[in-house]
């Protein structure tokens, strides 16, 4: 089926992160393709795109430069403020990692447990009481702590559960004026939300159930910058991994909208006529047979 309805050739884009004409920041999930002929259709044609199919690795790591933070307040003493390294880790390589013979805290007689029948992670401390700070604390989802969760004690245990699952979802997000929206009500610039349904090193493969072509507010396209991000936007880091997709490109003449509260004119007389609303026998003197 083609949504193309102009005497303009529809295209599809073969874009490879290899060979993108430059990374912002220097990271390859966050490409800038300069399209040299440039995509310029008449000045009453609108652009509709989709991306039809994309290729990534699972490259990069359960924790991140955007959640491998830990900070815990040590009643009437120490603020400490634990960085884990980057990385996947099972619990049991996390625990190790926090009880490191001079960790942050190790140094601060902070010990972390693991109960494999409730699957929750708690610090103990071994002589006085301990909060956790939420608000310095960017792991809360992968070590079962919840924002609120600030009460002190010698013992604290996450309320939820470890998860260190990783992302079950990650967005390709364009400069591209589309009309999509996110959880949070607001306009972005998602091109495709990209199932995390393999293991990590494995290879993800996306194709869309269906293909949605939305409309861009852009009138022509010279440059696209897309970038791989998690849900909350941050870009991530694939380690060398390389990515590619199809952006799949139509045209459609643009159509004026109907004014609202515009009713359609039926004729005085018809044998046959299905009516749809019930107010229009009455509305429009037309008999129903």
């Amino acid at each position: 089926m083609t949504h193309n309805d102009t005497h303009n050739s529809s295209m599809n884009l073969f874009l490879a992160s290899k060979y993108a004409d430059s990374y912002i920041a220097d990271n390859e999930a966050n490409c800038v393709f300069n399209i040299r002929e440039g995509i310029v259709p008449d000045p009453d044609t609108r652009i509709l795109c989709c991306i039809t199919d994309l290729e990534l690795p699972y490259s990069f790591y359960i924790f991140r430069q955007t959640n491998n933070i830990l900070q815990i307040q040590i009643t009437a003493g120490a603020l400490v403020t634990y960085t884990l390294a980057v990385g996947n880790y099972n619990i049991n390589q996390l625990v190790e990692a926090f009880n490191t013979t001079g960790s942050a805290l190790q140094v601060n007689n902070i010990t972390a447990t693991y109960d494999a029948n409730t699957n929750k992670l708690s610090f103990v401390h071994s002589t006085t009481t301990i909060a956790l700070v939420p608000a310095n604390t960017t792991m809360l989802k992968e070590i079962g702590f919840k924002q609120g969760q600030t009460g002190a004690a010698s013992t604290i245990t996450g309320e939820n559960m470890v998860n260190l699952s990783g992302l079950a979802n990650i967005f390709l997000r364009s400069n591209l004026g589309t009309e999509n929206y996110d959880s949070n009500n607001a306009v972005s610039g998602t091109l495709a939300k990209i199932p995390v349904n393999v293991l990590p090193l494995e290879f993800i493969f996306y194709r869309p159930v269906e293909n949605l072509y939305v409309r861009l507010s852009d009138r022509q396209i010279t440059t696209i910058n897309v970038s791989i991000q998690d849900e909350e936007g941050n870009i991530l880091q694939l380690n060398g991994g390389r990515f590619s997709f199809t952006l799949s490109v139509h045209f459609q003449y643009q159509r004026e909208p109907r004014n609202k509260g515009q009713e359609p004119e039926f004729p005085a007389h018809h044998s046959n006529l299905t009516f749809l609303r019930k107010d229009a026998p009455e509305k429009y003197n037309i008999p129903i047979l």
